[in-house]
């Protein structure tokens, strides 16, 4: 069988008294074939071992299918699902694989699912700087992902060039976005310029809602401190 790495990060732990000094616990890899539905979670405790051409010298764990993907929701309207391939000019955001097996995080399943809520409840309460909600890939009677408008860069990779940057403009525009969760009952918990894409006319939409929480409820998926080898968003 045919595997590839499909995500990988870092653990350490900082020390309480020591704030400019960590000290390395593991690796943590996410191995799979996509095709076949297969996903494997790789555990390396020695830094030497943070080798992706190596896999064959690690122990793998089998990642239970229904621990990634959820059930299709009874809400998810039949027109909104896409069986085949997502379409132009769209982008899939799929399950985080790297939260499985955290003590400090749901189950990517379970993380899906309730960036799901997040997104069919703004649905019904759109903003132009929040994505529009387009639907869901499944498969098999599960959801495999959602369907968002493609944007052509985050703020974050604008902010490696020369370019102008639009301080004011796109402050207004992330506050409005901000006050409109807030006025829906949600906390955003996750502003970062990689969350913040750029649309062709340069305005600014809040993305990565998997991280967001409803107010008053406990936040589940708040990891340790890792060094993420993957797109955050």
């Amino acid at each position: 069988m045919t595997i590839e790495l499909l995500e990988q990060c870092r653990h350490y732990k900082q020390d309480i008294s020591k704030p400019d000094s960590s000290t390395f616990q593991f690796h943590k890899f996410i191995y799979g074939n996509i095709q076949l539905g297969n996903y494997y979670l790789v555990y390396a405790t020695e830094e030497h071992r943070f080798n992706q051409k190596r896999p064959a010298k690690l122990s793998f764990q089998r990642i239970p299918f229904k621990a990634i993907f959820p059930p299709i929701p009874y809400s998810l309207p039949r027109r909104m699902c896409y069986e085949g391939p997502v379409p132009e000019g769209c982008y899939l955001k799929e399950p985080k694989l790297l939260s499985f097996d955290d003590p400090h995080s749901l189950d990517p399943a379970s993380i899906l699912l309730h960036e799901f809520c997040v997104y069919q409840m703004l649905s019904e309460a759109p903003h132009p700087n929040i994505p529009k909600f387009l639907g869901c890939l499944v498969k098999d009677g599960h959801l495999k992902g959602i369907i968002l408008p493609k944007y052509p860069r985050s703020l974050e990779e604008k902010l490696e060039t020369d370019e102008h940057i639009p301080v004011e403009k796109y402050l207004q525009k992330i506050k409005n976005a901000l006050r409109h969760l807030h006025k829906l009952g949600l906390v955003y918990m996750n502003l970062d310029p990689a969350n913040i894409m750029l649309t062709e006319d340069d305005e600014p939409v809040l993305v990565g809602f998997s991280y967001c929480q409803f107010k008053g409820d406990r936040c589940h998926i708040w990891g340790g401190w890792r060094l993420e080898m993957q797109n955050p968003f």
